[in-house]
């Protein structure tokens, strides 16, 4: 299949110019961060578009066998790399701010809907991208047809020691970008699937 690989200003990007049923792209948010991602469209017979936020040390490619099933229920697929993970740029595992999230998401879900007008917007967030899209739902409460969210980052599933919760509390200030390894799969292939040492922030 050929892919298409496209880096558009932020007044500018509009999926309309795909042709293909799938096409990888770049959006710019501040500070000129390029994200990078993905978009797939069943073709005319489209029924709603889901816009993906994955979680944390994963990548928007780990995802496209979902697309294609999503597809043959009439049903789009886009989302790109968050800030740090897979080919987007950053440092590796941390995001500055909800402010590069709530861009990044605003930018995608502008373009749907310029793109496939009329036809009902889901944000889907998994872990990670379930708390972040949690977060942007609560504060920001975009016009969509409805939400999804699996495993949302809400909470650690175990309590820390109390040590390493000062020691979080005092470098957050002075080091908000330190990172410590997490085993995760992060190959931006989705057929490579060896276990790497992901830096995530503290």
């Amino acid at each position: 299949m050929y892919k298409l690989i496209i880096i558009l200003p932020l007044c500018c990007l509009n999926f309309r110019i795909f042709k293909e049923k799938k096409m990888d792209f770049s959006i710019k948010i501040s500070k000129g961060l390029v994200l990078r991602g993905l978009i797939s469209s069943p073709g005319e017979k489209i029924r709603a578009v889901i816009i993906f936020i994955h979680g944390l040390g994963e990548h928007i490619h780990r995802y496209t066998d979902w697309y294609g099933s999503l597809a043959k229920e009439g049903i789009g697929f886009t989302g790109v790399d968050l800030p740090g993970h897979g080919m987007s740029d950053g440092k590796k595992g941390h995001i500055k701010s909800f402010a590069v999230t709530d861009e990044m998401i605003e930018i995608i879900h502008d373009s749907v809907n310029k793109t496939f007008p009329g036809i009902p917007v889901f944000i889907y967030g998994h872990s990670l991208g379930g708390g972040l899209v949690l977060d942007y739902l609560i504060r920001k409460n975009p016009r969509i047809k409805g939400a999804i969210i699996t495993s949302p980052w809400l909470k650690l599933s175990f309590e820390p020691a109390k040590a390493k919760l000062l020691l979080a509390s005092v470098t957050r200030n002075i080091l908000p970008g330190l990172i410590q390894p997490c085993l995760l799969y992060t190959s931006p292939s989705p057929r490579d699937r060896t276990r790497s040492r992901m830096p995530s922030s503290a």
